[in-house]
Order: C-alpha cells, then structure tokens, then sequence
C-alpha cells in the first residue's frame, strides 16, 4: 500500500503545472504547411525546432498516420526542408531543401529513404530580394509528369565569376533579378521555363485539369511593387498569355500559395482577391472579386461582408468557394453559394486558422488552428456541409498539460470617437479580482491586420509577462 501511496503521490506532483520561461517558449516549435495524402490516411508537415547550437530553428519533413497517434521525422541536417507535396497517387514526395549552398527540388519515396535532387538550378538571390526564397512555390502537374516552380533567373558567367572570387558588392534596389515560372520532369532530366522577359511573377496557380494557369505577374520582385502587379492567365506552357486586371490595387498572394487567384473547375472564370472596393479604389480591406477568365469587368463578391477575407479556393464542382475571413479576434472558414450569394460559416472557436487547405481527392479541408492552449495542430473536416472537425496531429498537446497557460478574453471600449475598439486582454497568472496589476500594451503593425486569439509565437512571449505578473492587451 505505501508503494501505491507513494506513485500516486508521485503521480500528482508531476502533474503540477508550471509557468514558462522564456527558453520554454522558445522551445516550442513551429508546425507548418500540412499536406493530406490523397487517400486521406497521412499528413505531411513541416516542424521547425530551435537549435540552440547552431542558433537558429531548423525544420524537418514529418510524417503522421490520421487516424492514430505517432509521427515519423522523414529528414534531417544541419539545413531545413519546406514544401512537401504529395505525388498524385501519394507514392512519392516532392519538396525543396537548400544543400550545398542552392535550394533545390528533391524527391523522396513516400514511405521514407534518401531523397534524389531533380533540380539544379543555378541562381542566387541579391540581397535586396531576399524577401523571396530563391526556389520555392513547388506543386504537381495533375497527371505526375511535372512539378512547377518559382526561381529566380540563372546567373550568368560574369556573376558566377565574381560569386567564386567573393565580389559581393551590390547596388540596393538596382541589380534585382526577375522571378520566372519553371517545372521540372519528374524523372528530373528536363527542366523548362514556362516564362520569360522583363517581369516577375509573384505567385501561380495551376488549374485542376492542369491545362491552365493562373498568375500575378509584376514589373520586377522588389518590395513595394507589388501594388503594380496584375492578375494573368496563360496556357500551362506558357503560351497565349493573357491580362485579366488592369489597376494599381495589389490582388493579395501570400507565401503558403492560397491566397493567390485561382481558376474555377471548368477554367471559365478567375477569383482573387484585392484590397479595394467595388470601383478598384485603393487601401480598403481585402476582399473577394470574381473575373471571366476570357477578360471582362471583374465584381465584387459580398459588398456587404464585414470582414478581411485571408485566402479562397473553389470548391470541386465550381458552385461554391471556402474562404477563410478574420472575424476580428478570431478567424474562421466559410462556404459562399455562388447561386445564391449566401454563405455559411463552417467552423467556429476561439482560435486563429493559421493554415488551409484542400485535399479534393480525400474531400477535406486541413486546417492548423492555433488556439490559446495549443501553438498550432492539425484539423481535418470533411467537405460535407454537416461535418465535425478531427484532430489529426499532436504536436503540442503537452503545452496544457505541462504549463499554466494565461487567460484570453475579447474586450471592446468606446474609443475618443465613439468608435468601438476590440482587443484581446491577457491576464496575469494567479489573477485576483479587484487586484491592481501592471499592463503591457502589445500594438501590432499595419491598419489592417489583427490580432487574434492564439498561443502566440516568441517574439511576443505573452506567456512570460502574464507568469511575471502583467496583464497584456493586444488592441485591434
């Protein structure tokens, strides 16, 4: 009996939480970009830890079977891994790692193995651009023949001469190099560029049928430039390109590829999204347009919707689009009925949806909601219009187990003109009502954006001010 005593006491004093340090929050990782097989049974992702030796997070390619626990880290180095993409028939895995000083396309089998390089491309990234990766943006061609890439232009001999000979002088803003569409055989002995000429292109995306492509296509990828670029579509070789918008208002792409425009199912007509009204004047909140892919005026869909939309996809059969919207301090998935122009909210918490997507062949979304009490894992939801979400990844289940974690609450006050202001208030552990306590003001950047509920990353580290005894306010 005193042995039982003994473990169960054992047992209770293990699971007292604690508050975190600073080195806790540091060592919390980064889950990004997860990938659905198409049967539904595996998720890829990536899982960036910090290296406190080499001082900087490294991220590794994993592996997770849905429908139970584990997961299985696929690669490893000194280096990082990005973009997994499942081969259509999930027998192989495409994604870019940099080795031996150059980002590359490598290709691995499915089930795990040493990854052969199908790229080579010889190009580096001048300094004054190095807010784009210099290979990046990999996806499949639907019959598996190709995966198309974003690089930059090759250097030529002089440039490589004087890379050998450590000539690394450059003139900012000057000596930029255009950003091009390119694919690569899968067997990895023909690599083609499907663009050309003086412009850069931003981002892409294939159609379903992978026949055509649509493109955001700028005059050079310098930061700021952005606002010049244009929706476009072409043909999947490059051919018959052809300018869909015609203003200075940016049509919004982000790094994770969806909140870039796409085509519809039957290549008929092109959603985007740009930070205008219905007239295309600049500077309101982004929103969602809708263009006929042969040319034509583009419309606003929902006029009236409140909020910012994040990213969009259309759905299989081209009836509807799932878009992602921040409803302030939270951001949700929706369901907008092109017919009717009726949507329906489909997931709801108090969470930010830190990524998503669709997997068709599976018929689910993926989801990463990071949420107060976990830094970011993965949910799948069925396309179904009655569906349940599921937890497919554990990754940070520990974080409420191990750690007092600090109170989040939506607050709203009447500002100076009358306008009601939202904010998330943080409050110290050990809280006591009618107790004084001291306020850190966390003001994010940008009109635009807002702060959402989350566990938060570590360059706000509200965990450590709420264990040391503040209250945090994030204002909107």
């Amino acid at each position: 009996m005193a042995v039982l005593t003994c473990a169960a006491g054992s047992l209770t004093l293990a699971q007292v939480k604690r508050p975190m340090s600073l080195v806790d929050v540091l060592d919390v990782p980064y889950l990004t970009d997860p990938q659905l097989s198409p049967d539904g049974r595996q998720l890829l992702y990536v899982l960036a830890k910090a290296d406190w030796n080499l001082n900087r997070r490294v991220g590794h390619i994993w592996r997770a079977n849905v429908e139970r626990t584990g997961a299985v880290q696929l690669t490893s180095g000194p280096t990082s891994e990005a973009e997994p993409r499942w081969s259509p028939d999930g027998s192989e895995i495409a994604f870019v790692a940099t080795r031996a000083g150059s980002a590359q396309v490598y290709l691995m089998n499915a089930a795990g193995g040493e990854a052969r390089p199908l790229t080579s491309h010889d190009s580096s990234v001048p300094v004054s651009d190095a807010h784009y990766p210099s290979l990046s943006r990999i996806s499949w061609s639907p019959d598996a023949a190709w995966i198309y890439f974003l690089a930059f232009d090759p250097d030529t001999p002089a440039e490589r001469a004087r890379r050998t000979t450590k000539d690394d002088v450059y003139a900012f803003d000057e000596n930029h190099k255009q950003r091009h569409l390119w694919r690569v055989a899968r067997s990895g002995k023909v690599e083609q560029r499907i663009t050309g000429d003086d412009y850069s292109v931003l981002d892409y995306q294939l159609s379903q049928d992978g026949t055509r492509i649509v493109f955001h296509r700028a005059p050079n990828p310098r930061y700021g430039y952005g606002n010049e670029g244009e929706v476009w579509v072409m043909d999947a070789t490059g051919a018959a390109a052809f300018q869909l918008t015609h203003n200075r208002v940016p049509e919004a792409s982000n790094c994770c590829g969806g909140g870039g425009a796409q085509l519809s199912p039957d290549n008929s007509q092109v959603v985007f999204m740009a930070k205008a009204n219905e007239q295309f004047d600049y500077y309101y909140k982004n929103s969602l347009f809708i263009v006929p892919a042969t040319g034509g005026q583009a419309r606003l869909l929902l006029p009236d919707l409140p909020y910012e939309v994040h990213e969009v996809q259309w759905s299989s059969d081209g009836k509807s689009l799932f878009f992602v919207a921040s409803m302030g301090v939270h951001s949700e998935l929706f369901d907008l009925e092109l017919a009717t122009n009726t949507m329906r909210q489909l997931t709801d918490g108090r969470h930010a949806i830190n990524s998503w997507s669709i997997q068709r062949v599976a018929n689910r979304h993926v989801l990463a909601f990071d949420q107060p009490t976990n830094a970011g894992d993965v949910w799948l939801l069925p396309l179904g219009r009655r569906a349940t979400s599921t937890q497919a990844t554990h990754v940070f289940d520990h974080l409420d187990r191990e750690f007092e974690l600090p109170r989040q609450e939506s607050i709203q006050w009447k500002g100076a003109d009358g306008v009601t202001v939202e904010g998330l208030l943080l409050y110290p552990l050990g809280y006591r009502a009618g107790t004084r306590y001291p306020l850190v003001v966390q003001s994010h950047g940008g009109m635009a954006n807002s702060d959402e509920f989350g566990f938060g990353r570590w360059n706000d580290y509200v965990q450590v001010f709420t264990a040391k005894g503040y209250a945090v306010l994030k204002t909107n």
